[in-house]
């Protein structure tokens, strides 16, 4: 069973080989740093939002 990531790869600019779909045995690796990746994107967003409301009570 093969799973083709090559468009995650692509959103998230991760350049190595993604153009190969993994096998079973690295498809954890890949779904974990896809994941991280939106999770680190999510968060800083997140704190961007929010450092910005923070202004508009500020000021």
């Amino acid at each position: 069973m093969r799973v083709n990531v090559w468009f995650w790869g692509n959103a998230f600019g991760v350049g190595w080989g993604m153009q190969k779909s993994p096998s079973l045995e690295t498809l954890p690796l890949y779904l974990a740093y896809t994941l991280d990746l939106f999770l680190a994107f999510l968060i800083s967003f997140s704190h961007a939002l929010l450092f910005l409301v923070d202004l508009l009570f500020i000021l």
